[in-house]
Formats: C-alpha cells, structure tokens, sequence
C-alpha cells in the first residue's frame, strides 16, 4: 500500500469522526440557539468519506502482476 492511500484513509477516518461527533455533539446540547454547526458536519463527513474511497480505491501502480 502506498503512503499516500494510507494518508488518504487515516486523514478520511479522522474528518468521518469530527462529523460525526459535531452531530452527536449537537443533538445532545440543546443550549444553543445556533443551527449552522449541523450544516457544517454535511460538508465534513462528505470530504471525510470521498477521501477515505480514494484511498481505499487507489491502484498501485509500483506492484507488476507476472
């Protein structure tokens, strides 16, 4: 596996995971008035997956099939 797909993911696992938690975050504070931190985790899962699907699908052009 290359570094780059390998970065690809963790940085994809990272961004999925400040998504996530910004939503779960969200639901359970009901103090704040603010709705624009829930739009603002669409964006960030959305890059977070596309990366983390790069990564994983990225082909190694080093490896020669004999």
């Amino acid at each position: 596996m290359k570094f780059n797909a390998f970065l690809c993911i963790l940085l994809g696992m990272n961004l999925i995971g400040i998504g996530i938690g910004s939503v779960i975050g969200y639901h359970l504070n009901e103090s704040f008035n603010d709705y624009y931190w829930l739009y603002l985790s669409v964006p960030i899962l959305t890059i977070g997956s596309l990366l983390m699907m790069y990564g994983a699908l990225n082909r190694n052009e080093d490896l020669k099939n004999d």
